[in-house]
């Protein structure tokens, strides 16, 4: 039952997906775990209602997602820009 309550909720939040959307479930599903992924989905539906994207960061998700430069190895090998990420404040140091 659980199962079904989350997968019926997952497809309701990815019914109205759109391209910066579409990208951090690519991000999240870099995670270690599963939990971790919906972890850092659900992160992003809350910052996703608190600001939804401007046009002009749509149109980067799109071109970030057509270059198709996101990935997981890209991820783990430090190339958060790839994902159209900032630079992790915590390994910069």
């Amino acid at each position: 039952m659980r199962i079904a309550v989350l997968v019926f909720a997952l497809v309701n939040v990815t019914a109205c997906a759109d391209p910066c959307r579409d990208l951090a479930e690519v991000v999240c599903s870099c995670e270690a775990n599963r939990s971790r992924e919906l972890s850092c989905l659900n992160e992003m539906n809350a910052a996703r209602e608190q600001n939804e994207a401007t046009e002009e960061e749509t149109h980067r998700c799109e071109a970030i997602l057509a270059a198709q430069s996101c990935s997981c190895d890209a991820l783990n090998l430090g190339e958060r820009n790839a994902c159209g990420l900032a630079e992790d404040p915590v390994a910069a140091r």
